[in-house]
């Protein structure tokens, strides 16, 4: 495969941009942790369009290469490939896929040049198989405006340097070349003895994680986490399907296009349906979406009823045993005196009940994180009971006592408040969100300035 075919980099750009023979693309997206997710994609193929579309590639016709996905160059974690019977397909080897890749990087060349690439400079040729073939610079972004892995050798001539300038001037070449640099084109056989074939795929992704504003962590807003959605506007549609995390509801979700300066606005036809439901979210696009960096940013909440609520209940139940006892602090003082053991047997009755909350076996990774802070404020209150009782044991009496007993009564309260704030926003979202579950709308793409 030392020369590329014309063919099959035709199939390829049929691929990017309609893939005909992809009748249906469902993905469906599970976090396992804060910076880990599971992906797993149902692909209808139509036979008759794969055999049209590969009819003058040079491949076994019972048995013909499909590209079905692009995706990043990277190692992919518990990657399974199967047909719809279980039975596992062949995962095609990275050269073939590369050499695939390069096969449209020239073809698209031909087209900005008017003529065949190979006729006109064999190192901008061996240059761009090596950009398909090979991982990008360590330093290159998706994002930058001129990547390192694009440097030109010195050794290259005047005209050499001449048509590798005009390829990266080309916007639709450079934009197919910065995508084809990061990314690889996944391939598969399939049968070709059924008008249908069903292709299921599925592996483990690393999701750079960015720390959560401190309103995040705090329960003030809505925590919000983005996946990339690979396949928009590549192929004719796509579906893409957001499961909620155990004890996890998703309040909102979004489609956004990452771009660097100058930022072109998603014209009218640049939209998609967004449907938000009980356990997920799903987002939906058609043709007409231009290719780029798209990434669906779901908002998430910690669901009320049960623990979160039972804490909520456990803190007010703490907040008021410690004003009634400030407000009452004179007959607290005299009972003390007299049956001190059950007065304090009484004030760490609510220790004991928080150590059940601090503590849960089984929960999820991201619940574990958004219930942290609460989790914490707890035990602060759990804290102001020992002090209290600590004050009846030691003897305080007359000022000091009050004062004390003033100081955690405010904390305790404090504490309360602010969870009872965290319940009210979070019931606020997820009213919201109520009142919007099972409609679907049809939204407009945004735009994101990368820098």
């Amino acid at each position: 495969m030392d020369k590329s075919h014309p063919q099959i980099g035709k199939l390829v750009h049929s691929f990017l941009k309609d893939a005909p023979w992809l009748r249906r693309r469902v993905e469906t997206v599970s976090f396992l942790d804060v910076d880990t997710i599971e992906r797993r994609t149902t692909l209808d193929v139509d036979i008759a369009q794969l055999k049209m579309a590969s009819a003058k590639c040079p491949m076994d016709r019972a048995y013909p290469l499909v590209p079905i996905a692009v995706l990043r160059k990277d190692l992919l974690v518990d990657f399974d490939l199967r047909d719809r019977f279980g039975g596992a397909l062949a995962v095609v080897p990275r050269s073939v896929d590369s050499y695939f890749a390069w096969s449209a990087l020239c073809v698209a060349a031909d087209g900005v040049l008017g003529a065949p690439l190979h006729r006109r400079s064999i190192a901008v040729a061996t240059r761009l198989r090596e950009l398909a073939y090979d991982f990008p610079e360590e330093n290159d972004t998706l994002y930058s405006e001129f990547l390192a892995s694009w440097e030109k050798p010195n050794s290259w001539a005047a005209e050499d340097h001449e048509t590798w300038r005009t390829l990266l001037e080309n916007e639709g070449f450079s934009r197919l070349l910065r995508d084809l640099t990061f990314n690889f084109i996944l391939l598969t056989q399939v049968a070709t003895d059924s008008h249908l074939q069903i292709v299921k795929f599925s592996y483990q992704e690393y999701v750079p994680y960015t720390e959560l504003f401190v309103t995040e962590r705090l329960g003030l807003k809505a925590t919000e986490l983005s996946v990339v959605a690979p396949s928009v506007g590549w192929g004719c549609s796509y579906h893409l399907r957001v499961e909620a995390p155990t004890d996890i509801a998703l309040t909102e979700v979004g489609l956004f296009r990452v771009q660097r300066a100058p930022v072109r606005i998603p014209g009218p036809a640049e939209s998609y349906e967004a449907r938000l439901g009980a356990e997920s979210v799903q987002v939906y696009t058609a043709t007409g979406i231009e290719r780029g960096e798209h990434v669906v940013a779901v908002s998430m909440r910690v669901q009320i009823l049960g623990f979160l609520r039972a804490m909520w209940l456990t803190s007010v139940a703490m907040a008021g045993i410690l004003i009634a006892g400030r407000v009452f602090i004179s007959r607290l003082e005299t009972a003390t005196q007299q049956r001190s053991d059950a007065a304090i047997a009484l004030l760490l009755v609510a220790p004991s009940l928080v150590a059940a909350y601090l503590v849960r076996p089984g929960e999820h990774v991201i619940a574990s994180r958004l219930l942290r802070p609460i989790r914490y404020a707890l035990a602060v209150a759990a804290c102001l009971n020992y002090v209290g009782a600590a004050a009846l044991v030691l003897g305080w009496r007359g000022g000091g006592l009050r004062l004390v007993w003033l100081l955690i009564a405010v904390g305790s309260g404090l504490v309360a408040a602010g969870i009872s704030l965290v319940i009210y926003l979070t019931k606020r979202d997820l009213d919201s969100a109520t009142d919007h579950e099972g409609n679907t709308e049809q939204r407009r793409i945004l735009v994101v300035d990368y820098t």
